[in-house]
């Protein structure tokens, strides 16, 4: 999906622009450690369809959204939480493309289509760790449709 006409925010401590200028060396990120709550979020420039977001994987790797959320706002205005399609098979791919192909690797969060005028991900609720690392986004796609 094209990225221009997006509006970004978060909860991150540099500009969200870098998760969507093609360079995975400069990335967006939280502070150190990521907490429950922290989020990037994408508001369209009109109402699309959504099936899953791309998360650019570079280095540092274990630079991931612990426990992430995705929140998508509907043509209604209403927000609802996503169910991701990330089981056992879908992570190990992620970990075997990270091992294969480090910079090229991205982790798709998919979810059944839907009408959106927003998403968010975010770093879903449960105890903090002081040991978990930032999250960072070299790179973020939004997909149509994905398999």
């Amino acid at each position: 999906m094209p990225r221009d006409g997006w509006t970004l925010s978060s909860s991150g401590i540099n500009k969200e622009d870098r998760a969507r200028d093609g360079d995975r060396r400069t990335a967006w990120h939280t502070a150190l450690p990521q907490r429950p709550g922290d989020y990037f979020e994408v508001r369209l420039p009109g109402v699309e369809t959504v099936a899953a977001v791309g998360l650019a994987l570079d280095y540092p790797y274990d630079e991931l959204p612990r426990n992430p959320v995705v929140v998508v706002e509907g043509e209604d205005g209403a927000r609802r939480r996503m169910e991701i399609a990330d089981g056992a098979a879908e992570r190990r791919a992620v970990l075997d493309a990270l091992l294969a192909r480090p910079r090229e690797a991205e982790w798709a969060l998919r979810f059944p289509p839907v009408r959106a005028r927003a998403v968010r991900i975010q770093v879903g609720w449960r105890e903090e760790d002081p040991s978990w690392p930032a999250w960072s986004v070299p790179e973020l796609q939004l997909y149509r449709s994905c398999r």
